[in-house]
């Protein structure tokens, strides 16, 4: 009865302590993201679904935006709620916004469908190259992602510091940021660090009081952005890459490193014979599956067959593996191009000798013909 007692006890001091471990986790996780919270100060996730205001639930007072001209779609990345498409001109105009001082972080999701010159977000900065206020700038150059920060060095005027590379992608969402931390600029895909530029010489500094804008440049819509935005959000703070990934940023649909150029092969080059049918007609196989992308993406590859001595004939085909009918014997080269959604590779050539088959040519002639190991004698 003693050791019963004595198990019985140390089990239930056991059962109280683990309660009170696990109460204290969530206490820290909440008290932890309590604090990351403290220090966002916009905040804006676009699921009002009408009206031309957007409610800022960060920190920033009086910071609430109009939209112009941006409309609400329905949000097809979480399969609830709204998200903000962008058509180039549009923009929501954030007022009397104050620049963080020291530290920075600018994040949203984006689903572009046009990827040349754009702006996720800007303050301060006025003409996408050129230096205006203090301020940060997120945008797109050509599929890259580009950081700027502007900022006033001690002796006076402005310098900046830019970062630019990854890679993203139209038609697909993907998590994007941007974060200065006093010594450097970095921007991040899905999560992932990009690049980075530690030439960093002073911190932004305020640059008093600017509008702010979401989607464009300014409101005169220049570098506008096409596509959608969701759950835009600026800390005070340079948020961790854990604390992008612990916010789904890993969990973006495509997008990341530089996407490297897709490798066509055409086949290598052959010499036959074929049998041509009573009507003249003979089909070659041209196969390109030794075709590929080194980094798998974005997209399946597509095929394009072209060929060359008379580029208006072109093979039907959008796959590896392609027919193509020939009327007589000759020569024939081909040209493979494929292209993974974001670059095309360059050509790849194959030729092909065609003869055609003595059974062939005699069976195809009215003229008497013999065949032996010699070949084909009318």
């Amino acid at each position: 009865m003693r050791t019963h007692y004595f198990l019985s006890c140390n089990l239930n001091y056991v059962f109280l302590f683990l309660r009170l471990f696990a109460s204290s986790c969530i206490l820290l996780f909440a008290s932890s993201q309590e604090a990351i919270a403290a220090n966002k100060i916009l905040s804006y996730d676009f699921n009002e679904g009408s009206g031309s205001t957007v409610i800022n639930s960060g920190l920033a007072n009086n910071a609430n935006g109009t939209i112009e001209g941006a409309s609400y779609l329905p949000d097809n990345r979480t399969g609830s709620d709204w998200v903000l498409n962008f058509n180039g001109v549009d923009s929501v105009e954030i007022p009397n916004y104050v620049n963080p001082s020291d530290l920075i972080t600018v994040e949203a999701w984006i689903n572009p469908d046009e990827e040349d010159e754009s702006v996720l977000f800007n303050n301060g900065l006025h003409i996408i190259w050129d230096d205006g206020y203090p301020g940060v700038r997120l945008a797109l150059v050509h599929h890259q992602l580009l950081f700027t920060v502007a900022m006033t060095p001690n002796t006076g005027g402005i310098n900046q510091i830019q970062v630019m590379g990854g890679i993203t992608c139209s038609g697909h969402w993907q998590h994007v940021a941007g974060i200065y931390d006093g010594a450097s600029a970095r921007i991040y895909i899905n999560g992932k660090e990009i690049a980075r530029n530690s030439n960093s010489t002073s911190s932004p500094g305020s640059g008093g009081i600017q509008n702010a804008y979401i989607g464009s440049n300014s409101l005169t819509s220049i570098f506008g952005f096409h596509g959608k935005i969701d759950d835009l959000h600026v800390w005070d703070r340079a948020l961790t890459a854990d604390e992008l990934a612990a916010g789904q940023a890993n969990t973006g649909e495509c997008g990341g490193e530089i996407n490297q150029p897709p490798v066509a092969n055409a086949g290598i080059d052959q010499e036959t014979e074929i049998d041509f049918d009573e009507a003249n007609y003979a089909n070659i196989i041209l196969d390109g599956s030794g075709s590929f992308d080194p980094d798998l993406g974005p997209n399946p590859l597509s095929y394009h067959w072209t060929h060359i001595d008379s580029p208006d004939i072109i093979p039907e085909s959008n796959s590896a593996l392609t027919n193509f009918t020939i009327t007589e014997p000759g020569i024939y080269s081909f040209s493979l191009v494929v292209n993974d959604g974001l670059a095309a590779s360059s050509p790849d050539l194959v030729t092909y000798i065609i003869h055609e088959s003595c059974e062939s040519a005699c069976s195809n002639t009215d003229s008497q013909c013999s065949i032996n190991y010699l070949g084909c004698f009318f």
